[in-house]
């Protein structure tokens, strides 16, 4: 969800309450790269909870993400406008990127080597074009 929060601003006609947003230049290929490329962190880390979560060490982690998404549909359905706010779920990041490596780890054990190396460098790429994301939409500018 916080990844497809990118492409409010690289849609031109989508806007706030009574308005529109302006612009930022963000290219549609490089907002569409980074949604695409969004899934492979989230495949991964179902992947790593599910393959840890008999795991006593990682039970607080699994349970604090359980509890979060339990909760965050009763808040934003009391919402009137904009309920959908990727935002008040990011203290989640550390457990992402926890799921993340154990899924990269899971995926390193059960599965080829070759697929292990592109997922890795898959991840890289959604790293670097996120980046270049946030660049373009802070100088709010086509990427040329």
């Amino acid at each position: 969800m916080t990844w497809s929060d990118m492409s409010l601003f690289s849609n031109p006609t989508r806007g706030g309450i009574d308005r529109a947003y302006l612009w930022r230049g963000v290219p549609p290929w490089l907002t569409s790269s980074v949604l695409l490329l969004g899934l492979l962190p989230t495949v991964l880390a179902v992947a790593g909870a599910g393959a840890t979560c008999t795991r006593r060490s990682v039970r607080p982690v699994l349970l604090t993400c359980v509890t979060a998404f339990a909760v965050y549909p009763h808040w934003f359905t009391a919402q009137e406008t904009w309920a959908l706010k990727a935002k008040y779920l990011l203290f989640l990041l550390p457990a992402l990127g926890l799921y993340l490596a154990l899924g990269l780890r899971w995926l390193r054990r059960w599965t080829s080597p070759r697929l292990h190396a592109t997922a890795i460098w898959l991840v890289v790429a959604l790293v670097a074009l996120a980046h270049g994301y946030a660049y373009v939409f802070a100088v709010g500018g086509p990427l040329r």
